[in-house]
């Protein structure tokens, strides 16, 4: 069995060990992202792995840091954690790179398969709700007006209580 490879939680971080397996997760695979030569991941992208089995999580007192302490830390810092999460790990089962999507005022931003950041632009800003959540009609025509812009296509996600996750595709059609 191939070991897993080590993180570090720093300040609100999830810092990578260096290595050639962090670099083909970044480089090859689409998670994290490299700056000032260090490896970060996403609380989402380090969720998904520690759930894959794939890393472990140490805190700066070099002590594991289990899954739902995890988890319990991923919720004081993004609101509507684990609605997110669960789109985030649905997407990435399906083969799709998923990054934040923060700077678009989204949730995410998703690659089309087989594509990596940097390689070409994302193909869709994800916006993560539940089937019981409301949004008004200026917020939803806001966000179009971000993808439009931004040559995106808006996909909601919709969460139901029972755990299923509907995908809408929501493009702008000229007459």
């Amino acid at each position: 069995m191939k070991e897993k490879l080590k993180a570090l939680f720093f300040k609100k971080h999830i810092l990578l060990q260096q290595g050639s397996e962090a670099n083909d997760l970044i480089v090859k695979k689409g998670y994290g992202y490299k700056e000032d030569g260090y490896f970060y991941l996403s609380f989402f992208e380090a969720f998904y792995l520690l759930e894959k089995n794939l890393i472990e999580i140490y805190d700066t007192k070099n002590r594991i840091i289990t899954k739902d302490d995890f988890l319990n830390l991923a919720r004081r810092n993004i609101s509507n954690f684990y609605i997110k999460y669960r789109v985030f790990r649905d997407l990435r089962n399906k083969g799709y790179v998923v990054k934040s999507g923060l700077k678009f005022g989204s949730d995410f931003r998703v690659y089309d398969k087989g594509k990596l950041p940097g390689q070409e632009h994302a193909k869709w800003l994800v916006y993560c709700i539940t089937e019981n959540d409301k949004v008004p009609a200026h917020e939803f025509a806001s966000k179009n007006r971000v993808a439009n812009t931004t040559k995106k296509r808006i996909l909601l996600a919709i969460s139901d209580d029972e755990g299923s996750i509907t995908y809408y595709e929501i493009k702008w059609l000229r007459l």
